[in-house]
């Protein structure tokens, strides 16, 4: 069951504020959002009081939207707190705060890598586009989908030859006419893994109503959302990952390369730079040159993806555990579970930040968990939850904002009981003032 609150609330100016605190993450804002700088994750489609008659009754089927966004935004935070790439931005994010504690300029570096970071966790418009495509596709006619690599450019308009993108450009079927092309950005695999376990939580649910025939319909209401979402030309950031899993392996069932894209994409953002330095490169990735060795260098998250699916060869279909296998070892990584516990022995490591403030000590508190969450999600088919994960790991969860605007706790509360997340809040608007100021000195950005 889920219970409001006590000792957290937003004021209607915070709540405000907050719709207008941008996220690095992919989000859609009448859903629901995860905003990194404070860790707040929004569900603007959860009814609690819904939900909760729901859990009562046992038949959770009227509340699927409510409880699959929930898991989809809980994902976000969970891969934030639980893998080795959300532990690097966490230093970054406590890192900035420290410089604007600080008060001192020659420490602002901070705020500005920071800046550059959370931009390159999504990849910046100006290296994506879409157009519609001549027709809506399906998994019948699917999209084309081709590769290329290049260079992000400096802040003086230089390509940053430190800063490699790997992008897939979508066309038609067949005429391969180009209509988008997106970066293989972190976001893209956060989304795919997010996505999953919506999805995965949409099944769970519709599993507990007890009239078969109703199952049967939103069975096939769901499996037309995949598909739909999939094809949503407008969502490239969403299911980027999840077409090009499906076009090198050609796996054709679109839950099932969902699925797999989730399983593969947690092994990527756990990757750790031994991984890289053994990683090897797919043949077909030749024609980068030396963008090969930056992407290594930069210990690139969805480029260790691509690696895996283009190395990895044809789904069998039922064979998941040996496709994932053979992903693995055909680019010289370790094994599914050695890449994990190395990551667990990492995240058992103390978050050490040198000052104190609201905010830092959120996350710090936060990251204590970090191995028992990865622990846990590893225990998960796929690495992916859904709602029933949330109601046995409550100790891992933390309070969401609901559709009515209310700090929300599972009932045995959360990880950040007894933290004020709305001074976490105010701090990170600080952190966004100064970083808006500190940027018109040394970028000429956010002048009037």
């Amino acid at each position: 069951m889920f219970t409001k609150s006590k000792s957290m609330k937003l004021s209607a100016k915070q709540r405000e504020e907050l719709k207008h605190l941008k996220s690095s993450f992919p989000d859609d804002s009448v859903l629901g959002r995860f905003s990194p700088h404070t860790s707040i994750v929004e569900v603007n489609v959860f009814d609690t009081k819904k939900v909760n008659t729901c859990i009562k009754d046992g038949n959770h089927m009227p509340a699927r939207q409510d409880l699959s966004t929930l898991s989809h935004e809980m994902t976000h935070w969970l891969d934030f707190f639980g893998t080795i790439w959300g532990r690097g931005y966490i230093r970054k994010i406590c890192n900035a705060y420290v410089a604007v504690s600080r008060e001192k300029e020659d420490g602002f570096r901070e705020l500005v890598e920071l800046h550059d970071y959370d931009r390159h966790v999504l990849a910046p418009a100006y290296y994506k586009y879409v157009f519609e495509p001549s027709f809506v596709h399906d998994t019948k006619t699917p999209w084309t989908i081709d590769y290329s690599a290049g260079f992000e450019f400096d802040p003086y308009g230089n390509l940053n030859t430190e800063r490699p993108l790997f992008f897939c450009k979508f066309g038609d079927n067949p005429t391969r006419k180009n209509f988008a092309r997106q970066p293989m950005s972190i976001g893209t695999l956060l989304e795919v893994r997010a996505v999953a376990a919506e999805y995965k939580t949409g099944v769970s649910s519709i599993a507990t109503n007890p009239d078969k025939d109703e199952q049967g319909v939103e069975r096939r209401l769901l499996a037309d959302e995949v598909s739909g979402l999939a094809y949503n030309h407008k969502l490239i950031d969403y299911n980027v990952a999840v077409h090009l899993l499906s076009a090198q392996s050609d796996c054709k069932d679109i839950f099932v390369a969902y699925r797999l894209a989730s399983h593969l994409a947690y092994l990527a953002l756990n990757l750790q730079k031994t991984h890289f330095d053994q990683l090897n490169v797919p043949e077909g990735f030749a024609p980068f040159g030396a963008a090969n060795e930056a992407f290594k260098l930069k210990l690139d998250p969805g480029y260790a993806f691509a690696c895996m699916v283009f190395s990895g060869g044809k789904y069998e279909e039922g064979n998941d555990e040996g496709y994932i296998k053979n992903c693995l070892m055909s680019v010289n990584l370790p094994t599914a579970d050695e890449i994990l516990i190395s990551a667990q022995e990492t995240l058992r490591e103390e978050l050490i930040i040198p000052v104190e403030n609201e905010a830092t000590v959120h996350f710090v508190e936060n990251c204590k968990s970090s191995a028992l969450i990865n622990e846990k999600m590893t225990g998960e088919p796929y690495y992916t939850i859904d709602s029933a994960f949330l109601f046995t790991n409550q100790e891992l969860c933390p309070p969401f904002l609901d559709s009515e605007g209310e700090f929300i706790e599972l009932q045995d509360g959360g990880a950040v009981v007894g933290q004020d997340l709305s001074k976490v809040h105010d701090v990170s608007i600080e952190l966004l003032e100064y970083t808006r100021n500190f940027l018109t000195g040394c970028r000429g950005l956010f002048q009037e």
